[in-house]
């Protein structure tokens, strides 16, 4: 059995960014996310409510083509195919938003009565 914790990024001619991975034991939550961190080279990518993965040292040119990308495509090859990565069945394909981390400036709060709402999308787990 491969190390489950390897990954890979593969970028297309038209600057489309695919995470591979192994495919886990179950399938991934119905709204997977994940959290972009470009100045420390780091994506926290949440399959499940209760499943991430910490992905490290994350290449610019992953964050550069993502920039502008409100999901993240993520196809989960059978484990078993290790042998042959590039002949490995798809286990599971399907997009994870993109959540992007930012600070509030004080310019941008007009006073202390504003609300603030949270976006929708994916709930994540509190420890995250």
């Amino acid at each position: 059995m491969p190390d489950m914790n390897i990954f890979d990024f593969m970028i297309t001619d038209l600057g489309e960014v695919m995470l591979i991975l192994y495919a886990r034991d179950t399938p991934p939550h119905e709204n997977p996310g994940v959290i972009l961190d470009p100045e420390n080279h780091i994506i926290e990518f949440f399959r499940t409510d209760t499943e991430a993965m910490t992905l490290e040292e994350v290449s610019d040119d992953v964050f550069k083509n993502l920039e502008n990308e409100d999901t993240l495509l993520v196809c989960e090859i059978n484990p078993d195919d290790s042998e042959n990565p590039e002949e490995a069945e798809i286990v599971y394909a399907y997009n994870a938003e993109i959540v992007r981390d930012f600070e509030i400036k004080a310019e941008d709060i007009n006073d202390e009565n504003s609300q603030q709402s949270q976006p929708d999308g994916p709930q994540y787990p509190s420890s995250y």
